[in-house]
């Protein structure tokens, strides 16, 4: 990725990957404490002697024989490294290669445990160059290569790591006779691979490569070669229902499905379809994305000129909101020319989003108000909420969920800001971000990025509140009740608007109660029997209902049916209550394929989940039969988690 992207928001550090956390393989040799003192003992007036003649040269780019012993030196490296003194580490192993009787693959490793010390100091070039050194100097070293695509990842050189990553598992590959530990490495590469894939798309963005209809190249049949059974691996362990990577998927999309249904919708006779909310939100941000690729850049002399059509970040941010699974992107730099669009759009309308101070903010917009009146500061601010808001909804694919929730925490005070500040301001001055559909959009992303941020921090020391999700959730169904649809203008009540705004809140809102109360179940210390069956028991009946007020036809009813049946098996039901609820699972699983067969939560193990339910009610149907169940008994399944 380009400086571009991270010019659009002056917060934008944040949205950096940190790749040696998330890639960084193996642990440097260490050695004893006995041993560290011995050699410090033995050689100290010999590194005393050569420090600074060694300081200097370093600077100066030159080589300087060093007469400590190598493998005191390899040593010392590895024990600064592991202390983290990383630029210490570096230092030494800059020593080490200055001996003059090293072989190739000595010298390889070298130069790759250098690298490792660079990228802790993220100093990525540089790693990027040592780490070609290292397989330069010794090219059947996979370790140079796997060294060489995290520093790549590093600066998002994507296709570059890739080939990188490739190469390593190759020579894994080409051995006769693998170790264990070449096995495992092989593995952990693989992983690295696939969750590089995650982070080029991000878990909450479908990557669609090919998707036009043309024919795979050779390179992207290679790849896909490589990295299948890796990415079936990170995907079956992603926590939430985040979309990864999806290739050839033209015409099998949900709206794709969604689309070919429509000749037979009626949007007036009142059929409850899930192919409305994704056929509107997917429109919206199609539109949205038809002028990234309208956008042009011309450099002048006096800079970058930048031209296009406004109005993009609306439509994208509109279909995010509406439901977000219509959410994907067509081509791997999709992040860069959204940025380059929302720059573009910022300077238009002279928005907010590098100002980060909230009250600055605020007096500006007075003070614009005051003196331009609203035809100027409308798009301003809708712009600059609107970013905040993309902003947080791509910080997830880092995943930062800290940041997200702190942002979109920031967007709820604003919008709560400016309604009471200009209350009796209509919508077509003050703006639709005031109204309340979109205030409620709002605050359904946050339950969702909150949600994800607790099943991903499940820590006690977790930052994340358990009690503000329940909070959010009632304070949308409250909502909900409160500004219903028939207080609304009735032209724009389409069935995928009402859906967006009214019916799925509602729904996801008694999800998350029903989570709530699982939780309360599960974790509460000490555990009392009795009111973690209670618990567990509130928990069906809230999931059970969000569960039916989803069209039949999504994913997400026949999901968190099964999630009602879990909850209502720990509760101690019996067979004549839970079986029934088995065959609702095994029944609405074939619906929802009509127009979800393909969808980040099919990725993530939705389909095996719902089969678990479906083999385990045939067993229990063949007990029944030999007699070894009734009707009477209860049985459990194992937990499947939550998607």
């Amino acid at each position: 990725m380009d400086a571009c992207f991270q010019a659009f928001l002056s917060f934008t550090d944040s949205y950096q990957p940190n790749p040696i956390l998330l890639f960084y393989s193996g642990v440097m040799p260490s050695i004893s404490l006995i041993s560290k003192l011995k050699s410090k003992v033995k050689h100290q007036s010999e590194v005393a002697a050569c420090k600074i003649k060694v300081d200097t040269a370093e600077a100066l780019g030159v080589a300087v024989h060093d007469t400590t012993p190598l493998v005191s030196l390899k040593a010392e490296a590895s024990e600064l490294f592991k202390n983290g003194d990383s630029k210490g580490a570096k230092r030494v192993y800059t020593r080490a290669l200055a001996h003059t009787d090293l072989d190739p693959h000595e010298k390889a490793v070298l130069y790759c445990n250098r690298a490792a010390a660079e990228m802790k100091l993220r100093r990525f070039e540089d790693a990027i160059a040592d780490s070609k050194r290292s397989v330069e100097t010794d090219p059947t070293y996979s370790r140079g290569y796997e060294r060489l695509a995290t520093a790549q990842l590093g600066l998002h050189r994507y296709n570059d790591a890739y080939e990188s990553y490739g190469k390593a598992i190759a020579l894994l590959d080409a051995i006769s006779e693998p170790t264990s530990a070449d096995i495992a490495r092989k593995v952990k590469i693989e992983q690295a691979l696939a969750e590089a894939q995650r982070k080029e798309a991000g878990p909450d963005v479908l990557l669609i490569r090919n998707a036009t209809g043309s024919e795979p190249t050779s390179a992207d049949i290679a790849r896909k070669v490589k990295i299948e059974q890796a990415l079936a691996e990170a995907q079956r362990k992603e926590a939430g229902p985040d979309v990864l990577l999806i290739r050839n998927a033209t015409g099998n999309m949900p709206w794709d499905k969604a689309a070919a249904l429509r000749p037979s919708l009626n949007a007036s006779d009142g059929t409850c379809t899930s192919a409305w909310i994704i056929l509107e939100a997917h429109e919206l941000f199609s539109k949205g994305c038809e002028a990234l690729w309208e956008l042009q850049k011309t450099e002048t002399s006096e800079g970058t000129v930048i031209y296009g059509r406004l109005g993009a970040v609306a439509d994208i941010s509109d279909g995010l909101l509406r439901d977000e699974r219509a959410f994907h992107m067509t081509v791997s730099d999709w992040k860069d020319r959204y940025g380059y669009q929302a720059q573009y759009e910022a300077m238009e309308y002279n928005a907010w989003i590098n100002q980060a101070d909230e009250a600055t903010i605020m007096r500006e917009v007075r003070e614009r108000v005051a003196v331009r009146g609203w035809d100027d500061v409308r798009p301003a601010l809708d712009l600059t909420v609107r970013a905040w808001i993309m902003h947080a909804f791509l910080l997830r694919s880092i995943p930062d969920y800290n940041t997200a929730v702190h942002l979109l925490q920031k967007v709820q005070r604003f919008l709560t800001w400016g309604d009471h500040q200009w209350p009796d301001v209509p919508t077509s001055q003050r703006g639709v971000i005031f109204e309340h559909t979109f205030r409620r959009s709002v605050k359904r992303l946050y339950l969702h990025t909150l949600y994800q941020a607790i099943i991903n921090n499940p820590s006690p020391n977790s930052p994340f509140s358990l009690a503000e999700l329940k909070n959010t959730s009632a304070a949308i169904l409250e909502d909900v009740e409160q500004h219903p649809p028939e207080s609304e203008d009735k032209a724009k009540l389409t069935p995928g608007y009402i859906a967006a705004y009214w019916l799925y809140p509602t729904a996801e809102a008694m999800i998350i109660d029903g989570f709530y109360h699982m939780q309360l179940a599960l974790t509460s210390v000490p555990v009392d029997p009795v009111k973690q069956k209670a618990n567990f028991r509130l928990a069906y009946e809230k999931y059970l209902s969000g569960a039916e007020r989803f069209p039949k036809d999504d994913e997400n009813h026949a999901y968190y049916l099964k999630s009602a049946l879990e909850c209502l098996m720990e509760s101690g039901a019996t067979l004549t209550e839970t079986l029934p609820l088995m065959e609702r699972v095994r029944k609405a699983a074939p619906l929802m394929k009509n127009i979800w067969e393909t969808s980040g939560m099919s990725l993530c193990g939705r389909d095996a989940a719902l089969q678990a339910v479906i083999s385990f009610e045939e067993g229990v149907q063949m007990q029944l039969k030999e007699g070894t169940l009734t009707m009477n008994d209860s049985v459990t399944m194992p937990h499947t988690g939550n998607l």
